[in-house]
């Protein structure tokens, strides 16, 4: 969708520090979405477990066998998953935020809204 539509223009009266914060946490999820997957492959890999996708689609194993960066890496999915957890909860609060305190219409260009535009 981003790629597609880009990015809603922030309020212009918006602190610098939140433009900020607002541009910076898109960065991060991008990053975690696409790193936990990656770092879980890697690791599954460094322990010879088989990675499947679909029934009989196996992914191949991108690391050899290696119990120590298994645990390595096992590690830092287990903090990375706990960040990507803060990270959602400080979303829903800035959601929240903008819709409760500053109600700047930040929160209704991400919320769905249903419409009863039937015709009679």
């Amino acid at each position: 969708m981003r790629i597609i539509y880009g990015a809603p223009a922030l309020p212009a009266d918006l602190p610098q520090p939140i433009k900020l914060a607002a541009n910076l946490s898109q960065y991060i999820f991008y990053v975690l979405m696409i790193g936990m997957p990656l770092i879980g492959w890697a690791m599954l890999s460094a322990a010879s477990y088989p990675v499947v996708l679909f029934g009989s689609v196996h992914l191949p194993s991108i690391l050899p066998l290696s119990p120590s960066l298994h645990t390595l890496l096992w590690h830092a999915h287990y903090l990375l998953a706990f960040a990507f957890f803060a990270f959602i909860l400080m979303h829903v609060s800035a959601i929240l935020f903008h819709k409760l305190i500053r109600n700047d219409g930040v929160f209704e260009t991400m919320a769905t809204t249903v419409t009863d535009d039937r015709p009679e």
